[in-house]
């Protein structure tokens, strides 16, 4: 054979190669949760810098608090079902009756912890009434309502993502619309937890009908298989509930412990290390799955290698003109607020190490249940930290930014050092 007609073969080859990737069910699935992801956290990321000057600092710090108590109660009512449910999916893909009545039981369970979770809100706003006022309470509920039932988990689990992200790109651009539009200096907060919840709302409404679409139905579980799923998932909500100790809730900490001037420059840098998460996150989500069911630890190696060396470079581009960054972003009130974006973006590199060789990798080892006792020791280590500089009285926004980032750092060198030590135990069993 001609060189020639060598290269055009091993051309053809390479195409063929990336076409083969293009319709991989791991790529697919990583492409729609990217948009989903990105859309769910950049759409409220793109319009803070026109809220930040429409509102005065300690209002768009109620604002940022609002958000944080928003995320801690989703994590409440979600339950590890993003994790467990999509897990048992995945693993049960045909047994549609087995998967129904999952769903019915998904919805019970979260009921009832909305209920749970709004008593707790009321209660928060009853203690601290100058960071988040009583009559912004129901709307707070409303909005977890609305995203709690946004069945993201059945479709990543049945890895199909795609059909859905139409319906959530549409519920965050009609967000955007409306605060752009109806949004001004003489607004309240409430006015904008109403769109947010409304945008919400519509997102619920269609991924339900699109789970009918798909053939599935909502049905009663016995009572008895209801409290197993609840009892399967605990370990994962004790998992996510240990993240959000030193993730969603550190804005409402800082937001009571220092005012809501600081818990707007928090929420601020914390808003743009979210912002470079939805780059990463959806290649865990994506992968965990997959890897769940082919055990193939080669992907996670090229995740880490592919994707980890770009995010580095991103985050030291951007660390070199923070300052700069929050004042063009947020405007000039927030100029001198780098620092604390710098200590974010080290939190993103070290964060995408972390979430890869979380549930995707033990998954391949079936180990998971080790990732969620990494987090929950991160939990308690930095509820520690943050008792520490409270006793110093030394709650600043930089302060609880550097807490977070010893947590993580140790948390994913757990992680690492974990997975490679089971994987050398079964590598040294004999066959």
């Amino acid at each position: 054979m001609k060189t020639k007609d060598i290269m055009i073969a091993n051309k053809l080859s390479r195409i063929g190669k990336i076409k083969t990737l293009m319709r991989h069910s791991v790529t697919k699935n990583a492409i729609a949760l990217y948009i989903i992801q990105a859309v769910k956290i950049l759409a409220p990321f793109l319009i803070l810098p026109y809220l930040s000057r429409v509102f005065t600092k300690e209002e768009f710090g109620v604002y940022m608090v609002v958000l944080s108590l928003s995320a801690i109660g989703l994590i409440v009512t979600d339950f590890g079902f993003n994790l467990s449910a999509t897990y048992e999916i995945a693993k049960k893909r045909e047994n549609k009756k087995y998967i129904n009545e999952l769903i019915g039981s998904v919805i019970v369970i979260k009921l009832c912890l909305l209920f749970v979770c709004s008593l707790a809100l009321y209660s928060y706003s009853f203690y601290f009434p100058e960071v988040v006022p009583h009559n912004i309470m129901f709307f707070i509920c409303l909005n977890i309502f609305s995203q709690s039932f946004i069945f993201s988990w059945f479709f990543q689990g049945i890895e199909k993502m795609k059909e859905i992200t139409l319906f959530v790109v549409a519920s965050r651009v009609i967000y955007l619309v409306l605060t752009v539009l109806l949004i001004d200096v003489n607004s309240s907060i409430n006015d904008l937890i109403v769109l947010l919840a409304i945008s919400n709302l519509i997102g619920s409404v269609l991924s339900i009908s699109l789970v009918y679409k798909y053939g599935y139905k909502v049905c009663i579980s016995p009572l008895k298989n209801t409290l197993l799923h609840f009892k399967n998932s605990s370990q994962f909500f004790i998992s996510r509930a240990a993240v959000g100790v030193y993730t969603s809730s550190s804005v409402f900490i800082v937001g009571a412990s220092a005012g809501v001037a600081h818990a707007a420059i928090y929420g601020a840098c914390e808003k743009v290390y979210q912002g470079s998460l939805s780059l990463t996150q959806p290649i865990s989500q994506a992968l965990f799955p997959f890897i769940a069911r082919t055990k193939s630890l080669r992907s996670l190696s090229l995740v880490l290698l592919v994707i980890g060396f770009p995010v580095a470079i991103f985050c030291l581009l951007i660390g070199l003109y923070a300052d700069q960054v929050m004042g063009i972003v947020f405007g000039e009130a927030y100029f001198n607020s780098g620092q604390v974006l710098q200590v974010f973006l080290i939190i993103t590199s070290i964060n995408f190490i972390s979430i890869i060789m979380g549930y995707p990798a033990f998954s391949a080892l079936n180990k998971v249940h080790i990732a969620n006792y990494t987090v929950i020791f991160g939990a308690f280590l930095h509820l520690g930290l943050l008792t520490y500089i409270y006793f110093l009285k030394e709650i600043t926004a930089f302060n609880v930014a550097c807490a977070v980032l010893i947590t993580e750092t140790i948390v994913m060198l757990l992680r690492v050092s974990i997975f490679f030590f089971y994987k050398r135990e079964i590598n040294n069993e004999p066959n």
